[in-house]
């Protein structure tokens, strides 16, 4: 979470243990079992808060964690309503489209 003096400006939410979210990057079957990765859910910053660097800050800090945690693998989902500027921060820090699904398009990065 990121806040000023005013209140909360930005936050991540994520998990470093994601043994699904392994199988839908590397098309294993559901009860494939295979390795755990960390996967990003949500990460929000305040409109007015965006050029900060916060969203950078947080994603650092949680890629930092997810290797402290042992998983070299990141990955998240954007689902077909996320503008072309959450995707273009994501390239940014690394992240590339791995494959399309019914709902949006899954982004991943090796740590």
């Amino acid at each position: 979470m990121a806040a000023n003096d005013v209140g909360i400006v930005g936050w991540l939410e994520g998990a470093h243990r994601s043994p699904y979210a392994w199988q839908r990057f590397h098309d294993l079957p559901e009860d494939g079992g295979g390795t755990s990765c960390s996967f990003v859910d949500f990460l929000f910053v305040e409109a007015g808060n965006r050029r900060a660097n916060i969203g950078s800050k947080l994603l650092t800090a949680f890629e930092t964690e997810a290797v402290d945690f042992g998983n070299d693998f990141m990955g998240l989902s954007l689902d077909s309503a996320d503008h072309l500027q959450a995707q273009a921060f994501y390239r940014a820090h690394g992240y590339t489209r791995s494959k399309s699904i019914l709902y949006g398009h899954l982004m991943g990065k090796t740590l």
